[in-house]
């Protein structure tokens, strides 16, 4: 009998979907999947022990590039090549850049899950208030939010920041 495989993965509505593709998964090849779904906070904690204990509380972590990068750079990640070409694996539904965030030094490190992307908002409102372009680099979406900031806090606004990203604390 195969070991179950152990998951971890984030406790949020989008990833609690695994479900299905892990009975899918199950179904097909007769291996068992053990899932860890775990809040953010958590999470960090879990998927850390993933890549440092011996032996490690889990076999796959669901995780970001950036976190993957970290501990490939450790030497504590399997590059997936040799699997992919002896399974014939067909990543072709896959979008190219996102199997390119899974790649170090031109190994396959990690397969995508879920394609998302991050947008940027802005207040018009705000830009116009102070006759700023909308920002079309980082330098200038740094330059726009220091000057939006300095002339708000020289307007007595101490509670309005010039940028804001992901939000509240702990959420993404």
């Amino acid at each position: 009998m195969t070991e179950p495989i152990r998951l971890l993965s984030e406790d949020v509505p989008y990833f609690r979907d695994v479900e299905r593709t892990i009975a899918r998964f199950t179904a097909e090849t007769g291996i068992e999947v053990e899932v860890g779904f775990r809040f953010l906070t958590d999470l960090w904690t879990e998927t850390e022990r993933a890549y440092t204990e011996e032996p490690a509380p889990w076999d796959v972590v669901v995780t970001d590039e950036m976190i993957l990068a970290i501990f490939v750079a450790q030497g504590r990640v399997r590059p997936l090549d040799d699997l992919v070409a002896r399974d014939r694996y067909d990543a072709s539904d896959y979008v190219a850049a996102s199997l390119d965030l899974a790649r170090f030094q031109g190994s396959l490190c990690g397969i995508p899950y879920a394609n998302m992307c991050n947008v940027l908002g802005y207040r018009r409102d705000l830009l116009e208030r102070f006759d700023i372009d909308v920002p079309s680099s980082m330098e200038e979406l740094g330059d726009a939010a220091q000057t939006v900031q300095s002339r708000l806090r020289a307007a007595g606004d101490n509670g309005t920041y010039g940028f804001l990203s992901r939000g509240r604390a702990g959420h993404g």
